[in-house]
């Protein structure tokens, strides 16, 4: 949100668990006999063999039908033609015990330079959306001076409060050049990413992973909420070949 006054205060919003939920899923995927997960293994190359992909990583080569990167800001580094099309930024945040009184429990706050909210005792502040450079992606630098500055945003709007910091950090995410989600094929065949989702929320996230999973079954039963005339990334990557929507003039 771009906003010039304290705003965004949602009841119940920033109280969920995005880790949880993925884990619950995770677990749950995992239950399957023909599912397997690989962590801590580097991806080093991927390349299309006819119909099959094989995607060599620093533990072996795994040949799939079917790729879906959902890497966010890693994607410039894996593929250079992301560069200025998926844009890494760091945005940091802190935690501690305190915070202004006058602040409500379980709901979030956006200011112009700063965001947070408070759960009982415990309050969160953050601030900043820096674009690094692609190779910085995944390299957590959390900033004291930034988390002071976000805290004296608070002491703004609500007055002095005292507040112990017990956690700093920082994480990578992925704007698109055009603040728009990417979702659909990347090469024209069965590669394909989801991607841009800084702003649209975990739901539109999910969802397009949903979608795309639909599509590499061939299901039907449900709806498809990504045409690719709006959301396929040729649309940044190759604007001029790139199949825009219909517009209707107005009468």
């Amino acid at each position: 949100m771009e906003v010039d006054h304290p705003a965004g205060f949602s009841q119940k919003a920033a109280t969920w668990h995005p880790a949880k939920w993925v884990w619950s899923l995770l677990a749950t995927a995992l239950r399957q006999p023909n599912v397997s997960y690989f962590s801590r293994t580097k991806m080093t190359s991927i390349e299309r063999r006819g119909e099959a992909y094989f995607v060599h990583t620093t533990r072996g080569t795994i040949q799939a039908r079917s790729v879906l990167f959902a890497v966010e800001a890693h994607l410039p580094m894996i593929d250079r033609r992301f560069h200025d099309v998926i844009l890494p930024h760091q945005e940091q945040c802190s935690s501690g015990r305190g915070g202004p009184s006058a602040m409500p429990s379980d709901n979030s706050v956006t200011g112009r330079f700063f965001f947070g909210a408070r759960r009982g005792e415990v309050m969160l502040a953050g601030s900043d959306s820096t674009r690094v450079p692609d190779r910085m992606a995944g390299v957590y630098r959390p900033s004291r001076f930034l988390t002071k500055f976000a805290l004296s945003e608070f002491k703004r709007v609500y007055g002095r409060f005292r507040f112990t910091l017990t956690n700093e950090w920082s994480g990578s995410v992925g704007y698109s050049a055009d603040e728009y989600p990417l979702v659909g094929k990347i090469d024209g065949h069965r590669q394909y990413m989801i991607g841009g989702m800084c702003g649209s929320g975990s739901g539109v996230a999910f969802n397009a992973a949903r979608c795309i999973v639909n599509r590499i079954l061939g299901r039907t039963d449900e709806p498809d909420d990504y045409p690719a005339e709006y959301f396929a990334p040729s649309r940044l990557l190759d604007p001029g070949g790139h199949r825009w929507p219909a517009i209707e003039p107005e009468r």
